[in-house]
């Protein structure tokens, strides 16, 4: 009766493999971290605009301020009043 051959395990395949293996998993990930640390960067340079107002000696005095990270690109404006739109205010 014939003796069956057993196979053995060769560790240096088995390594090889591992570390392939590990090595796109740790690829994968860091294309994902570097994905979302890029949103974030893009997210954190928002303007933020704030409307500054007063009333002096009967007078109305209005700003913008731009209280954010990134620039505010202000292409136009208009101010309304009591249903009427003004453009040019001075």
């Amino acid at each position: 009766m014939p003796v069956p051959l057993r196979r053995r395990i060769n560790i240096e395949l088995l390594l090889g493999i591992s570390a392939t293996f590990l090595s796109l998993a740790a690829l994968v990930v860091s294309i994902v971290q570097t994905r979302i640390a890029r949103e974030q960067q893009h997210a954190s340079v928002w303007p933020y605009l704030q409307i500054l107002a007063s009333n002096f000696d009967n007078e109305l005095h209005y700003g913008l301020e731009n209280k954010g990270v990134g620039p505010a690109i202000i292409r136009d404006f208009e101010i309304a009043y009591r249903g009427k739109t003004y453009k040019n205010v001075r």
